[in-house]
Order: structure tokens, then sequence, then C-alpha cells
């Protein structure tokens, strides 16, 4: 996951 305002290691809680 890239580019989501609330980028994490863990892409499991990203928002787009």
């Amino acid at each position: 996951i890239f580019g989501g305002p609330d980028y994490q290691e863990d892409d499991s809680s990203v928002q787009e």
C-alpha cells in the first residue's frame, strides 16, 4: 500500500 495519508508498515489500517 502506498500513497495513503495514514501509511504504515502494517497495511491493515491504511486509509486511501
